[in-house]
């Protein structure tokens, strides 16, 4: 736990932002069936939204690939990938 307490930023957020984890979830919802309509949509989505991101959301998303999916973002079989392009 933080020595900080967050309560007070978190109900700030909540009211200034009354309306963001249903925006949370129609942006999946709209991703998903992008995807599902259009596989080969995905890479410049993809692309598109990390192409925007700042570097401790880039941070956070490699260990969600990493410890969630078990995946090495830069591990050598990733290199060897982008080396055959």
């Amino acid at each position: 736990m933080s020595a900080i307490s967050t309560d007070g930023m978190d109900k700030w957020l909540d009211d200034a932002y009354p309306d963001l984890d249903r925006r949370k979830a129609n942006m999946i919802y709209e991703i998903s069936s992008l995807i599902n309509d259009d596989p080969l949509s995905a890479p410049v989505l993809i692309e598109e939204l990390v192409d925007i991101m700042f570097d401790e959301q880039i941070d956070h998303l490699e260990d969600v690939i990493v410890n969630h999916f078990g995946v090495e973002v830069y591990g050598e079989e990733t290199v060897e990938l982008l080396s055959q392009q």
